[in-house]
């Protein structure tokens, strides 16, 4: 006796579905809040208080003209 052979290929993967749409992620409906400002702080608040050394970098020309970075200490 024959057996009946399916015809319509067999695999583990699942079928491939459609990407869902979040209409919350939907462009345009992100709500932006620009009335809110970071605290700006004072310059003298913005230093540290002590009174050790800190590694700053500026940018120097060399001998060819072209500016490198240079670490000091202040």
């Amino acid at each position: 006796m024959s057996q009946r052979v399916s015809r319509t290929p067999t695999t583990t993967r699942p079928s491939p579905t459609r990407r869902r749409h979040r209409p919350a992620c939907a462009a345009g409906t992100a709500r932006h809040t620009p009335d809110l400002v970071p605290y700006q702080r004072d310059p003298a608040e913005a230093e540290p208080s002590s009174a050790r050394p800190t590694l700053t970098w500026v940018l120097l020309p060399d001998s060819t003209g072209r500016l490198r970075p240079q670490a000091r200490w202040i």
